[in-house]
């Protein structure tokens, strides 16, 4: 804007830059008036309508059109969005001194008192971008949906299930108290079967078809994943096991015929189920080793020097192990054994407390414990139940952990992502290799689209009084750090389970987020949990936020006074506060001299 005098400017040219929150201007989402009382508009030529060959969002009354978008968009994603009731009326108190006071009015008449306590903590005045990446601590992504449970296979067809307490306690466990994420099951000790129990076992059963990681399958003849392959071998025998008799749960090729990805020629979806029934029992007391070929199905006979061509390098500078397969990649799974009295006994994988480790321990079950897993931001709460895939960046979430009082819990972050990073074409179309690959888990997985685990960092709970344990700041517990120098997205879940003895007492819950390509950091502000909560108690195997960094491994004490109202949408600068008796207020870091007024336009 600037003063004209001729029809020519008559001094500088002042200017404010807006960037696009990706929703529409529109009256449906309300309207605000000027600082003072203004005269009419001279003109009504000014639009902020989207360029109508690239927008790919519609305003609420308008219907998608082909090649629109493919989720709805909010009326307003970047701030919260405040309703008043008629008896109450709310105070926004900004960061500067205005000299009149500006007024909101909504054009609907809110229904219900207004929702104003998102429990964000304020971030330094002033501080908008994120302190390693020169982005806006709260971009804008579309709303990434929800994900649904995997369909199971009908276990009656492999082995009759008898849960009776005539079952005994057998432990099952993978690659164990080890740290190293490029872990392969292909070796033959990498599977520990230990009978506890007084019976004796007659076979067993891995299913992974609940994974985490649901990429993981068994790949006993080199169709389903890399060029290696190998099927059951136990340790100190020579011997192999194969074929339907032990492999179980085929999964027919995912994507082969499909026009868009022409899949490549003689891949697989592998097994989800792997069957072993002894020759001999295996008595109590007695141990088993054994290995297994597995892989991520999304790398189905593509020619390792294809992908290994730029592909993500590990400290050593060795390109990543693609196709191992660690134990933490199988947490999720199931474990069954079939004992020689009949009973059967059930149990699930979950984290050993290392980053490579996953153990499970079979047994009669009366009943499972489970937790609930609640991740809290500034744009709302996940919750492991309700099935929504989240999203991390910018503010420091908070973690709430709800079960049985008293339980001891293991939380785990797992940090995925896909090491190929080879763009040429391959085999026959413009995908790529890496794309190739990323379309197929995107299809495949698209909840957890990742084929490998760079990071595992676990830690274990006692849950309070209240059957509730907060993590209040993730960076003094865990942390959201990014694959070092690799500038794809990286993905990550978010598991607990009950523990008994150090082993899964229960179902591993589970949510998914998705990245927003900003950094987690204090500078954009955090939030607090839900209510009061006890502190850790324990700091066990913490794993480094990356190869060459360590967090810190003290445990947090639990913050007191915690509101318990649901967090909304908010601004990371401010804090929302409210009071049934008093106005809800925005407290700001600065004083204001005048405070501008939300008003409705109808009760």
């Amino acid at each position: 804007a600037n003063v004209l005098a001729g029809g020519y400017p008559d001094g500088p040219v002042a200017r404010i830059f807006l960037f696009p929150t990706g929703v529409n201007v529109s009256d449906a989402c309300g309207s605000v008036l000027c600082p003072d009382e203004t005269s009419s508009p001279t003109r009504t030529s000014f639009s902020l309508s989207a360029s109508p060959t690239t927008s790919s969002y519609l305003s609420p009354t308008e219907a998608p059109t082909e090649g629109g978008p493919t989720h709805n968009p909010t009326l307003a994603p970047t701030s919260t969005i405040l309703t008043s009731s008629p008896s109450t009326s709310l105070t926004l108190e900004p960061t500067s001194s205005p000299s009149t006071s500006p007024t909101l009015e909504p054009t609907a008449s809110p229904s219900a008192a207004p929702s104003v306590s998102p429990n964000v903590a304020p971030a330094e005045s002033g501080a908008t971008l994120s302190p390693t990446e020169n982005k806006l601590c709260a971009p804008i992504y579309p709303d990434p949906g929800m994900w649904t449970d995997a369909v199971l296979p009908d276990i009656s067809t492999v082995m009759s299930l008898n849960n009776t307490a005539d079952a005994g306690v057998v432990e099952l466990i993978i690659h164990p108290n080890s740290d190293s994420m490029q872990r392969s099951t292909i070796r033959d000790n990498s599977f520990v079967l230990k009978n506890k129990a007084s019976e004796n076992i007659q076979a067993i059963l891995i299913d992974v078809t609940d994974c985490v990681m649901s990429d993981s399958v068994f790949d006993p003849d080199g169709t389903a994943g890399d060029a290696g392959f190998l099927a059951l071998k136990f340790k100190g025998s020579d011997q192999t096991y194969g074929g339907e008799s032990v492999f179980k749960f085929f999964q027919d090729p995912p994507f082969n015929g499909d026009p868009v990805i022409q899949e490549v020629a003689g891949s697989t979806g592998g097994y989800k189920g792997l069957y072993y029934e002894f020759p001999t029992p295996l008595a109590k007391g007695q141990v088993m080793r054994f290995g297994v070929e597995m892989d991520g199905n999304s790398i189905a006979k593509v020619a390792d020097d294809k992908w290994k061509l730029g592909a993500y390098l590990d400290d050593a500078q060795k390109t990543w192990n693609l196709g191992g397969i660690s134990g933490s990649e199988l947490i999720g799974s199931r474990f069954y054994v079939k004992f020689q009295n009949g009973a059967t006994a059930m149990g699930h994988i979950g984290s050993d407390g290392y980053k490579a480790g996953g153990k499970a321990k079979a047994k009669y079950r009366s009943s499972e414990k489970s937790v609930i897993i609640k991740f809290v931001t500034d744009t709302g709460i996940i919750r492991s139940d309700e099935k929504r895939i989240g999203q991390y960046g910018g503010v420091v979430p908070a973690l709430q952990i709800e079960g049985q009082q008293g339980a001891q819990v293991r939380i785990s972050i797992l940090k995925g992502f896909n090491p190929v990073l080879n763009d040429a074409k391959y085999p026959n179309n413009a995908l790529g290799v890496r794309g190739l690959i990323e379309e197929r888990l995107h299809r495949g997985s698209p909840q957890f689209p990742v084929n490998n685990f760079y990071d595992v960092q676990s830690r274990d709970y006692t849950l309070g009084v209240d059957g509730k344990v907060c993590i209040q700041d993730f960076d003094g517990n865990f942390n959201f750090s990014s694959v070092p120098n690799y500038s794809h997205k990286t993905y990550i879940a978010i598991v607990a389970n009950v523990l008994a003895g150090g082993f899964p007492e229960g179902p591993i819950a589970r949510i998914f987020l998705h990245p927003t390509g900003v950094d987690v950091s204090d500078t954009c502000g955090s939030v607090l949990c839900l209510g009061e909560t006890s502190s850790p108690t324990s700091t066990s195997n913490i794993p480094s936020a990356s190869p060459t960094t360590s967090p810190s491994l003290s445990p947090t004490g639990a913050p007191t006074g915690a509101p318990t109202q649901n967090p909304t949408l908010a601004p990371t600068s401010t804090t929302l506060t409210s009071s049934p008796a008093t106005s809800p207020t925005l407290e700001p870091t600065s004083s204001p001299t005048m405070s501008p007024t939300l008003e409705p336009t109808s009760s």
